[in-house]
Parts: C-alpha cells; sequence; structure tokens
C-alpha cells in the first residue's frame, strides 16, 4: 500500500503518525463508500473480521442516506470517483454531517493537487489504490 506523504513533505499526511484518537479506543464504526462492489467486499470482510461494525454506500446519495439514519461513524472511507461524484464535493458535505468522523479519501487518480484539496478540507489522508487489506486495517486502527 502507498501513502502519500505527509502535507509539510511530498503528498499528503502520513496516516500512521498523525490524528490518533486520544483516547486509544479503536474506531467502531466505519463507512464504506465505494462503487466497486468487490471493493466494499473485501474492505468490509477485513474491517468486520477485525470487530469493526461496517456500513457500506455505493455513491454519494446513498452516503448521504446512510449518515442520515446512522450515529456518526468513526471513519469513513470514501473513494473519490463515485457515479454521482467525480470531485470533492462529497467531502465537503461529509465534513458538515459528519464533523468528528475521520475522512480517509480511497483513489486510483489521485494527484498532489486533489491530495492537498482533500486534506485543506479535512480528510485525514489519501490511500492510493490498489493497497494491501492488512495495511488498511494498520491505518484504520492508527486512527
Amino acid at each position: 500500500m502507498q501513502y502519500n506523504a505527509d502535507a509539510g513533505r511530498q503528498r499528503g499526511s502520513n496516516l500512521e503518525a498523525s490524528h490518533k484518537m486520544t483516547t486509544g479506543v479503536l474506531p467502531r464504526r466505519i463507512l464504506i463508500v465505494d462503487d466497486e462492489p468487490l471493493i466494499r467486499w473485501c474492505i468490509a470482510e477485513t474491517l468486520g473480521t477485525a470487530g469493526y461494525g461496517i456500513t457500506e454506500a455505493q455513491d454519494a446519495a446513498s452516503t448521504l442516506r446512510a449518515l442520515t439514519n446512522m450515529p456518526e461513524p468513526d471513519v469513513i472511507l470514501l473513494d473519490l470517483r463515485l457515479p454521482d461524484s467525480s470531485d470533492l464535493s462529497l467531502l465537503k458535505r461529509i465534513r458538515i454531517i459528519a464533523p468528528a468522523a475521520a475522512v480517509i479519501i480511497m483513489t486510483a487518480f489521485g494527484t498532489p493537487e486533489t491530495t492537498a484539496e482533500a486534506l485543506k478540507l479535512g480528510a485525514r489522508g489519501v490511500l492510493t489504490k490498489p493497497f494491501d487489506m492488512r495495511d488498511l486495517e494498520h491505518v484504520v486502527g492508527s486512527l
């Protein structure tokens, strides 16, 4: 898996070193947002087996519905390109609805500019697809 370096360095945020929850308690609720069912399934299987509560959404509309119908998730894994949202507009809405959630952008199409803008809008980091599920579990556990 490749994470981007922190904002002061090359491309984004070192997810392992920044923004750890001070309580030391693992996040319990994770919202996985990706239009690819296989990606959602792989992430849900990995993190569900690790004991996290999983909710899935396939597009921006289902993400917004999920956020209004569930307690605020601890972590949101957000695909950057969705059928009904292909920019950071969904992240902006998520930050209003779920301000305490740690949002991690997942993308195969990241650029340094996109990473910088996502971090500016409150994302904790950007994961570049493809990534190893064991590494994802470690990153989520470090928040």
